[in-house]
């Protein structure tokens, strides 16, 4: 009976792992959102794989809470075309976080995932000065 009782401790703990690491796997994003999407907590982190753009004619919301945090090495980025709408509904008690995934892990290693010394994953392209601002 003792034998029983560790193999059924052992499934249950091998469960209980895997369960918590698909819950912080989040979301892969390979493809441009060519339909309209929402993006949930649920769901979170999304991770951009590569340059996504928001087609013409698809609408992208984001709902409160939600992270998109990007790996350095995927050179992840959103970019809204023109023709398509992206809705951003963060909160004050949750906001909507754009980031890179670097900061995320260092953010739970300190036991808070939304407080980032370091914002890399956001950039916004568009008439630039001289010297590199946004104009």
């Amino acid at each position: 009976m003792k034998h029983i009782g560790n193999n059924i401790s052992a499934l249950v703990s091998a469960v209980v792992l895997a369960a918590a690491c698909v819950a912080d796997a989040g979301t892969d994003v390979s493809s441009n959102i060519t339909t309209s999407v929402t993006w949930t907590k649920a769901d979170s982190p999304y991770h951009l794989k590569k340059q996504i753009y928001v087609e013409p004619g698809a609408t992208l919301t984001i709902e409160a809470g939600v992270v998109v945090a990007s790996f350095v090495d995927d050179q992840g980025s959103l970019a809204v075309c023109r023709g398509a709408k992206i809705y951003v509904n963060g909160t004050k008690d949750e906001p909507v976080i754009m980031t890179s995934a670097e900061d995320v892990e260092l953010g739970r290693k300190r036991g808070n995932a939304k407080r980032h010394r370091r914002h890399r994953g956001l950039h916004y392209r568009s008439r630039r000065s001289q010297d590199g601002r946004l104009a």
